[in-house]
């Protein structure tokens, strides 16, 4: 049901030439495209943002969760991973529900506009909260399964953050 249909389009688009010709004409106006060039980057930006962000918070929230005498770390443990469970189009309902600019929850409590889920750190912000339960779920993981007593030993020998890998 899929395939020939694309192949149908793929086939308009190679053979857009004079009486059928192959030519690649389509993907080089494509290619020159200031649109395209703005897609590309502000894709590109996207992405790493929302990349670095969820892997700071994921990890900061697994080390919290892993190390630290946090108050019923079980159920934070659950709590922070339902995001993983919702799907991501409900998410964005929710934050918009939430933070859009006129009449956003967030944005009325605090007698003005805060956050605008429309913007792009908006969008940046509405992604990373779903997206660090990746981080926090593989590095709970690993934090759970690593003996603690090897960073009980680092300490007392008085090691610092860069030397662990040299001792």
């Amino acid at each position: 049901l899929c395939v020939y249909p694309f192949l149908v389009l793929a086939g308009k688009v190679l053979f857009s030439g004079p009486q059928g010709a192959l030519t690649l004409e389509r993907f080089s106006l494509l290619a020159h495209s200031e649109l395209v060039r703005q897609a590309l980057k502000n894709t590109f930006y996207l992405s790493f943002s929302v990349a670095a962000l969820a892997t700071v918070i994921g990890v900061l929230l697994a080390w919290l969760l892993a190390r630290t005498d946090f108050p019923a770390p079980s159920r934070f443990r659950t709590l922070l991973c339902l995001p993983y469970a919702i799907p991501s189009y409900i998410g964005a309902i929710a934050w918009i529900i939430l933070a859009n600019p006129s009449t956003g929850l967030i944005n009325r409590l605090a007698g003005g506009p805060i956050l605008n889920i429309y913007s792009f750190p908006g969008l940046i912000w509405a992604e990373t909260s779903f997206m660090y339960t990746f981080g926090l779920i593989t590095c709970l993981s690993s934090l759970e399964r690593m003996d603690p007593s090897f960073e009980e030993a680092a300490k007392l020998l008085s090691a610092d953050v860069v030397n662990v890998s040299t001792a």
